[in-house]
C-alpha cells in the first residue's frame, strides 16, 4: 500500500512472510525504512504518516531537530539497498565464478 500526500510525502507497506513489514517512506530529503511486526505495521504507518503531514503542513520542509525526533522515534533505518535492490553475496558469487573461468 502506497500513499501519497501533496507529492511530496510517501509511505508505503511492504509485507513479508518469515520477516518483519518493511514501510517506507519519503519527505523531501528525508527517507529511509522503518521495520514492524505485521500486527503492528499499518498502525504504526498511520502514526508515521500523521506525524509526517503535520510536520509538512507546519513547516514544508523537514528540519534537523524533526528528522532527529522522527528517526530516533521510529528506528530508522537507511540500508544502502533502498533504490536498489543488489544481494552482494550474490553478486560477489557471480564475479568469482566469472573471474575463475578466465584463470
Amino acid at each position: 500500500m502506497c500513499e501519497v500526500y501533496d507529492e511530496i510525502v510517501e509511505i508505503s507497506v511492504f509485507s513479508a512472510i518469515d520477516r518483519a513489514y518493511e514501510i517506507y517512506f519519503g519527505y523531501k530529503r528525508f527517507y529511509g525504512i522503518v521495520y514492524a511486526e505485521a500486527n503492528k505495521a499499518y498502525e504504526i504507518r498511520d502514526k508515521m504518516k500523521a506525524e509526517l503531514q503535520a510536520d509538512y503542513d507546519k513547516n514544508n520542509e523537514p528540519s534537523g531537530e524533526f528528522i532527529n525526533y522522527f528517526h530516533d522515534k521510529y528506528h530508522v533505518d537507511m540500508p544502502f539497498n533502498i533504490f536498489f535492490d543488489l544481494n552482494l553475496e550474490d553478486f560477489f558469487k557471480t564475479c568469482m565464478k566469472s573471474y575463475m573461468f578466465f584463470i
